[in-house]
């Protein structure tokens, strides 16, 4: 679930929603968690539920690439 493999293609990966998931984030600054799912459905090629977001959002915080404070989503640079 978190790299592509032969099972998972990339469009179910982790890894793959975490690149629009930071790309969109550094675009547009803070941003709630509504918020991200909104526009991360807009542009990623299939829809995606709260639960994969929260999976990818846990994911990116693990590896300091977001931080959240108030509700707020946001990248560290």
């Amino acid at each position: 679930m978190i790299m592509p493999s032969k099972n998972i293609k990339p469009v179910d990966s982790i890894i793959c929603t975490g690149a629009y998931v930071v790309d969109i984030v550094v675009n547009s600054g803070r941003l709630t968690f509504d918020e991200l799912l909104s526009k991360l459905n807009i542009v990623y090629p299939k829809k995606l539920n709260s639960e994969h977001l929260a999976l990818t959002i846990n994911f990116l915080y693990m590896l300091g690439r977001v931080d959240i404070k108030n509700d707020e989503i946001f990248t560290i640079r």
